[in-house]
């Protein structure tokens, strides 16, 4: 895990250093695959003298990104507040992740039963068929414009005729949260 530690308008003492590697470095025991953690001290003015220090902390995992940022009146209760909030992000990122371990592990399971009861009941092979079709209209739109549409529809993705190119493109929903496009290459 590389951690990388800045700060902004405030003094890093080693100390203060060494408990930030400390803390941070322990939440490998909750979950192994972070590969980088940048972490930003600072003082800012603010109203309260008891919110006066800020960290700003990002971790980076294969496929997750988590942050925190906390105030406090010093950088070690900071990082205390921020460890909290970040585990807590990696204990509900690992319990997404047996979940849906679980539902493909019993999904398989099923298929599976599903398979040695129709080889039982029929002996030929079945075909996927089409069981439900759907008519769409597609106008013509800009990408930005479909990219803010797709959440509010709550789709999976969007089939439309791109307003600059005058081509069917898709725009669909990646599992990192951002948005993916097909396009056609080359003209037919």
């Amino acid at each position: 895990m590389k951690l990388i530690v800045q700060a902004k308008n405030i003094n890093l003492n080693q100390e203060l250093k060494d408990y930030a590697e400390r803390k941070f470095s322990n939440l490998k025991k909750y979950f192994e695959n972070i590969m980088e953690v940048d972490v930003t001290f600072g003082v800012e003015q603010s109203k309260t003298p008891e919110e006066s220090h800020y960290i700003d902390a990002t971790i980076w995992t294969n496929g997750m990104t988590m942050h925190a940022k906390e105030r406090a009146e010093i950088s070690t209760a900071c990082i205390d507040l921020a460890i909290d909030k970040l585990e807590k992000q990696i204990k509900r990122y690992k319990d997404k992740l047996k979940n849906r371990n679980r539902k493909i592990i019993s999904k398989d399971a099923r298929l599976a039963y599903d398979n040695i009861i129709s080889i039982d009941s029929e002996e030929e092979e079945q075909t996927p068929k089409i069981v439900r079709e759907r008519k769409i209209s597609i106008k013509p739109m800009y990408v930005d414009e479909v990219a803010m549409q797709l959440p509010l529809l709550k789709q999976e993705f969007l089939v439309f005729t791109n307003a600059e190119s005058d081509r069917i493109n898709v725009l669909y929903k990646r599992g990192d949260g951002n948005f993916g496009l097909i396009a056609p290459e080359n003209n037919f």
